[in-house]
C-alpha cells in the first residue's frame, strides 16, 4: 500500500533513514526542517496555510528555501549539510516523482524541456509525421513565458498560456530531400499547488500547418591548408558556445543535478548564463554561456560532450565532471576580465565580490591562458600547465 506523501509521512521517512546516519532526527524535528524547505517558519504554519493542500501528491516540482531550510535546521541544532540529502532520500521514498530544484532557474528549465517532449509526443502531431514517412525532428522553438513562482496565481487556480512555435523535422535518409516547417499553437498550463511547488505542466496542440521546402544543397569549395585547420578547430563562437551549454545542462538537469560539497552546476536558459549555487555564498559566481568553450581546453571540452546520458546511478558522476569544467571556466573567465579591466566590479554588475569563493584551487585555475598549435592541419588547444 502506497504512502500519501505529505510532510508527516516524510518527516518519518527523513528519520528512518536519519538512524542509519550519526545524526539521529526525531520526527517532530523532520517535520520542523521540511516546512521551512517549503518556506515556512515552523510546521504550524504550514499545516494552518491556506496555500497548502495536506497532501503533497499533486505537487511535481519544487524549489525548496535553501536559506530558511538552513537557518531552521541551525535552530535545531543540526547542520544542513548533514540533513539536506536524507531529506532528498526521504522525498525520493514517499514521492517518487517529485523534483527538487536548486533555484527557480533549474524549474523553469525542467518544464520547459517537459513542455516540448508533451508536443512532440502529440497524437495529432505523431500521426501528421507518420503520414509522411521516416522523419527526424531537427528542431523545436515555442517562447513560452519562462516559469517565476512570486508570478503565479494562488493554489486552485492555473495560469494559462497560448503560444505559436514551430518544429522542423527532415528525411531521415539521403534520398528523402524534403524539410518540413510545422507551425503549432499549443497550450500550457501551470497549477500552483503550494508556496514553492507546482504539478506538471499540461501542454495541449491545438493546431499545426506543415509547410514542404526542398533541401537545399551543400556547396563543395577548395580550402587551404589554413582554412582546414580552422575549420576543424573546436567551434568556440557564442552562439555554439549557448548550444554546446544548452545540451550539456539537459543531461544534467532534474534529478541528476546534485550537490557536491554545497556547490552544483546550474544554467539559466533565459539569462543564459552559467553559474555555481553555491548554499555558503552570498552571490553565485556566474559567466556568460557565451563565454564557456573559450575559456576550456579541447581536452576539456571532448570530456564534457562524452558524458553519458543521466541513467539515474552516475548523478556524482555527471555533476561532478560538469562542476571541474566550470569552476575552471569561470576562474578562467574573471581572470581575463580583471587584466583587461584591471578589477572586477566594472565588469560584473551581479557580483560585488573581487573575489571567487575560496573553493579549492586547480592547477591552472589561476591563469586563463592556452596554448595552441596545428598538429596533421588540425589546430590543437591546450592549457599551457600540460
Amino acid at each position: 500500500m502506497m504512502v500519501e506523501p505529505t510532510v508527516p509521512s516524510i518527516a518519518f521517512a527523513l528519520r528512518a533513514y536519519s538512524k542509519r546516519t550519526p545524526t539521529s532526527i526525531g520526527k517532530n524535528h523532520g517535520q520542523e526542517m521540511i516546512a521551512a524547505a517549503l518556506g515556512y517558519t515552523s510546521f504550524y504554519a504550514f499545516a494552518k496555510s491556506d496555500c497548502e493542500a495536506s497532501s503533497l501528491a499533486k505537487a511535481q516540482h519544487f524549489v525548496p528555501d535553501t536559506e530558511l531550510f538552513a537557518v531552521r535546521c541551525r535552530q535545531l541544532n543540526y547542520n544542513p549539510d548533514d540533513v539536506w540529502p536524507l531529506m532528498k532520500a526521504a522525498f525520493a521514498e514517499r514521492h517518487a516523482t517529485a523534483i527538487l530544484h536548486t533555484c527557480e532557474a533549474g524549474l523553469d528549465h525542467a518544464a520547459q524541456a517537459l513542455t516540448r517532449q508533451q508536443i512532440l509526443n502529440a497524437p495529432h502531431l505523431q500521426c501528421e509525421l507518420t503520414k509522411r514517412g521516416d522523419l527526424q525532428i531537427t528542431g523545436v522553438d515555442f517562447p513560452f513565458s519562462a516559469i517565476r513562482l512570486a508570478a503565479l496565481p494562488a493554489v486552485g487556480e492555473v495560469m494559462e498560456e497560448h503560444v505559436n512555435g514551430f518544429v522542423s523535422a527532415a528525411g531521415a535518409t539521403e534520398t528523402d530531400t524534403t524539410v518540413y516547417r510545422i507551425a503549432v499553437t499549443a497550450r500550457r498550463v501551470i497549477a500552483r499547488t503550494g508556496k514553492t511547488c507546482i504539478a506538471a505542466p499540461a501542454t495541449e496542440v491545438l493546431h499545426l500547418e506543415f509547410e514542404e521546402h526542398p533541401r537545399r544543397q551543400q556547396k563543395t569549395q577548395t580550402v587551404d591548408n589554413a582554412s582546414i585547420a580552422k575549420q576543424k578547430k573546436s567551434p568556440r563562437s557564442p552562439q555554439k558556445s549557448v548550444a554546446f551549454c544548452e545540451e550539456l545542462f539537459s543531461r544534467v538537469s532534474g534529478r541528476a543535478r546534485v550537490r557536491y560539497n554545497n556547490l552544483m552546476p546550474c544554467f539559466d536558459p533565459n539569462e543564459k548564463s552559467l553559474f555555481i549555487s553555491d548554499i555558503t555564498a552570498e552571490k553565485d559566481p556566474w559567466m556568460p554561456a557565451s563565454a564557456f568553450l573559450k575559456n576550456l581546453t579541447d581536452q576539456e571540452i571532448e570530456a564534457l560532450a562524452n558524458l553519458p546520458a543521466w541513467n539515474g546511478n552516475n548523478e556524482i558522476t555527471l555533476s561532478v565532471t560538469v562542476l571541474n569544467a566550470l569552476h575552471r571556466a569561470i576562474l578562467r573567465h574573471r581572470k581575463r576580465k580583471i587584466q583587461v579591466d584591471h578589477h572586477c566590479t566594472a565588469v560584473d554588475s551581479r557580483n560585488e565580490h573581487n573575489l571567487l569563493p575560496n573553493w579549492t584551487c586547480y592547477h591552472d585555475s589561476d591563469a586563463p591562458f592556452f596554448t595552441e598549435s596545428v598538429e596533421n592541419g588540425v589546430a590543437i588547444r591546450r592549457s599551457a600547465y600540460d
